[in-house]
């Protein structure tokens, strides 16, 4: 990730008020690290690279549109975050789980397009990775809020899919975004427990790690004080040596 005086200030002295305002929206990374996140995103944004590949591969010349379309969504879901981080990094975090919404949109319209070519629904598992993306940085809040986006999402596009005629009703269809809002809520939760929990061992370990430097430079303390007091004795008792020899007692 470039440098920037921005970066360099999110993570820099105002640490206390950033930590308290983070703790009051439930967030669990801090600024620098949700930044080195979404940097990982981006490598896994352009992993999807390959599905308009496998598409080509599974369905030939036909599928072609619909891989372009693929292809086109991940371009523009790379760049605009690209270009956030590199000039707008504050604005980013501000409007990051936004991001994870306007994902989930991105991938609703992809997959709406796809299964309506396919007439059926497989793919609609690719909610999770955004899913679990705002629970790591959002906690339990961006689980919650990320999960029933998600399900929305899997409801709608069935819906749109009957509608249209793509696909013909059946029960399923229904039940499955029941499942996948579950399946999204479960998950997303477990990673914002663990994150939650890995955070805490950290904060355990780092207050242990201060009471113990704390408890060393006390014993430094104590240990610089009594060798002033016999430096003090010391130069006390050398003061009278002198003293006496200069005027000895006759």
């Amino acid at each position: 990730m470039p440098y920037s005086a921005e970066l360099e200030m999110l993570s820099g002295t105002n640490a206390g008020a950033r930590a308290r305002a983070e703790q009051l929206v439930g967030d669990i990374l801090e600024p620098r690290e949700r930044l080195e996140f979404e940097h990982l995103l981006q490598w896994l944004r352009l992993s999807f690279l390959l599905t308009p590949i496998l598409i080509l591969l599974a369905f030939g010349l036909p599928a072609v549109p619909y891989a372009i379309g693929i292809a086109i969504a991940i371009a523009l879901s790379f760049t605009w975050v690209g270009l956030l981080m590199r000039y707008r990094p504050r604005l980013l975090l501000d409007i990051q789980l936004w991001l994870r919404i306007l994902d989930c949109g991105l991938v609703y319209l992809v997959l709406v397009y796809y299964h309506g070519f396919l007439h059926d629904s497989y793919y609609d598992t690719v909610y999770l990775l955004f899913v679990v993306a705002a629970a790591a940085t959002h906690g339990r809040r961006g689980a919650w809020t990320l999960s029933a986006m998600a399900g929305l999402a899997v409801l709608a596009s069935r819906l749109q899919l009957i509608a249209s005629g793509a696909m013909r009703y059946e029960p399923r269809h229904l039940t499955d975004a029941v499942f996948y809002t579950l399946f999204f809520l479960v998950t997303s939760t477990a990673v914002a427990f663990l994150m939650h929990k890995a955070a805490a061992v950290v904060s355990r370990r780092e207050r242990a790690l201060h009471a113990a430097i704390s408890e060393r430079n006390a014993a430094l303390e104590r240990t610089a004080g009594e060798l002033a007091e016999s430096v003090r004795l010391r130069d006390a008792m050398l003061t009278g040596v002198t003293h006496d020899l200069r005027a000895p007692v006759t």
